[in-house]
């Protein structure tokens, strides 16, 4: 091969690798995204679990206690 054909094949490589770098840093920055979506409605899920726990042991303190009789 010749040196300028060597040299254009080189540069045709790092366009390549550049294009491809492109690609990944939007597929990143998308998934960074979906990330911060998850964990934002991670958060919301657990205020409700939190407000849910909050109902139920009120719920379990206020009901009347029953008496249980012995095991025999």
């Amino acid at each position: 091969m010749s040196p300028i054909g060597d040299a254009v094949r080189a540069i045709q490589q790092v366009l390549t690798l550049q294009v491809r770098m492109d690609q990944l840093e939007t597929a990143n920055r998308k998934v960074a995204l979906d990330n911060q979506a998850l964990a934002d409605g991670l958060l919301g899920l657990d205020r409700r679990l939190a407000r849910l726990e909050g109902f139920i042991e009120g719920a379990a303190s206020a009901a009347p206690r029953r008496l249980r009789l012995p095991r025999a």
